[in-house]
């Protein structure tokens, strides 16, 4: 890839990941107590792991933490309100992960972290950023490690549950008749396909071919009889071309949790988008996500395949589908 590609902002954020990255690696091969997650003690205790409660899930630099990501963390923080109860546990996030977070019953706030609690769950690089100072013990996490060997949001409870005995309950499911009263308030038809081409984080792995690699998808459905479905935020540019008679726009017309709901909805049958939070909400909801990766290899990336918590069974990989 030319240098000329990148913008200087963007050249900053890349550099700042690779030092993020290695400090990452230190800190495991110093702290690991299971892959993808490391523990840092406070001054003068020995080390050993202490989960205590209250719990604050750190996680509101908005550079490094997504929409998407609060998927992988919903099944452990439900897991730590049903062990230690909704007081004890809270979310540090941006308004716009919160809007999912509490759609699951979870307790969010903005992002000042005070008081400051007895414990923070936290992701590696907002860790190195803004929490190194802060002398608490935390436990931090990274989403892609070749020692984790199930779906990432199981494999993040899993970890709790086996170390610390945090108990995992069945998800509270979202409300299909709510989803589906949303769905036909906004004019959503069978066979309805949601459709975004647009992506912020990584944004620079976009190449000219990938739109018209999603383009060819998006054809193929609309031959087959779908219609169509645009979200995102108000005014986001676009290089997929709909058809008009049988595309909605609702960008920047319903909200986060909403989003989550309409995918729910019967009416909802699949997603067309690059891998995003879009691919996120259909897996969630069980839906067909037709995947384009950018300039990242699938092989490297197996929670891609099958990474949502689910009581009985991981995703199957035929709902799945990397164009």
């Amino acid at each position: 890839m030319k240098l000329q590609a990148f913008s200087r902002k963007e050249l900053g954020y890349l550099g700042k990941k690779l030092v993020y990255r290695l400090t990452w690696r230190d800190l495991l091969a110093r702290r690991k107590i299971a892959p993808g997650w490391a523990f840092v003690p406070e001054s003068g205790a020995d080390g050993t792991p202490e989960l205590r409660p209250p719990i604050v899930f750190a996680l509101s630099n908005r550079n490094y933490f997504h929409l998407g990501d609060a998927f992988f963390v919903l099944p452990l923080v439900r897991g730590l309100i049903e062990s230690f109860g909704r007081d004890q546990v809270l979310v540090c996030t941006s308004p716009a992960c919160s809007e999912i977070f509490e759609l699951y019953g979870v307790r969010c706030v903005g992002d000042v972290l005070s008081p400051v609690p007895a414990t923070i769950i936290t992701f590696c690089e907002i860790l190195f950023e803004d929490l190194s100072r802060i002398d608490v013990r935390k436990f931090v996490y990274a989403n892609i490690d070749k020692g984790i060997n199930m779906p990432v949001a199981d494999w993040h409870a899993r970890v709790f549950e086996t170390q610390f005995g945090v108990r995992r309950s069945p998800f509270p499911q979202i409300d299909m008749n709510e989803a589906d009263a949303i769905a036909a308030t906004r004019g959503l038809k069978q066979k309805t396909v949601v459709v975004n081409d647009v992506v912020w984080s990584g944004k620079f792995r976009l190449r000219r071919g990938h739109a018209i690699r999603l383009q060819k998808k998006i054809d193929e459905l609309a031959a087959d009889g779908h219609v169509f479905c645009r979200l995102g935020a108000a005014g986001e540019p676009s290089q997929i071309v709909l058809p008009q008679d049988k595309t909605i726009d609702l960008r920047g017309a319903i909200s986060i949790a909403d989003v989550v709901r309409i995918f729910h909805s019967d009416k909802v049958v699949a997603s067309v988008s690059y891998d995003n939070f879009f691919m996120h909400c259909a897996l969630w909801a069980k839906k067909q996500a037709f995947v384009l990766c950018r300039e990242r290899p699938v092989s490297t990336r197996p929670y891609m395949q099958s990474y949502i918590y689910r009581a009985s069974a991981e995703v199957s990989p035929a709902q799945l589908h990397y164009l």
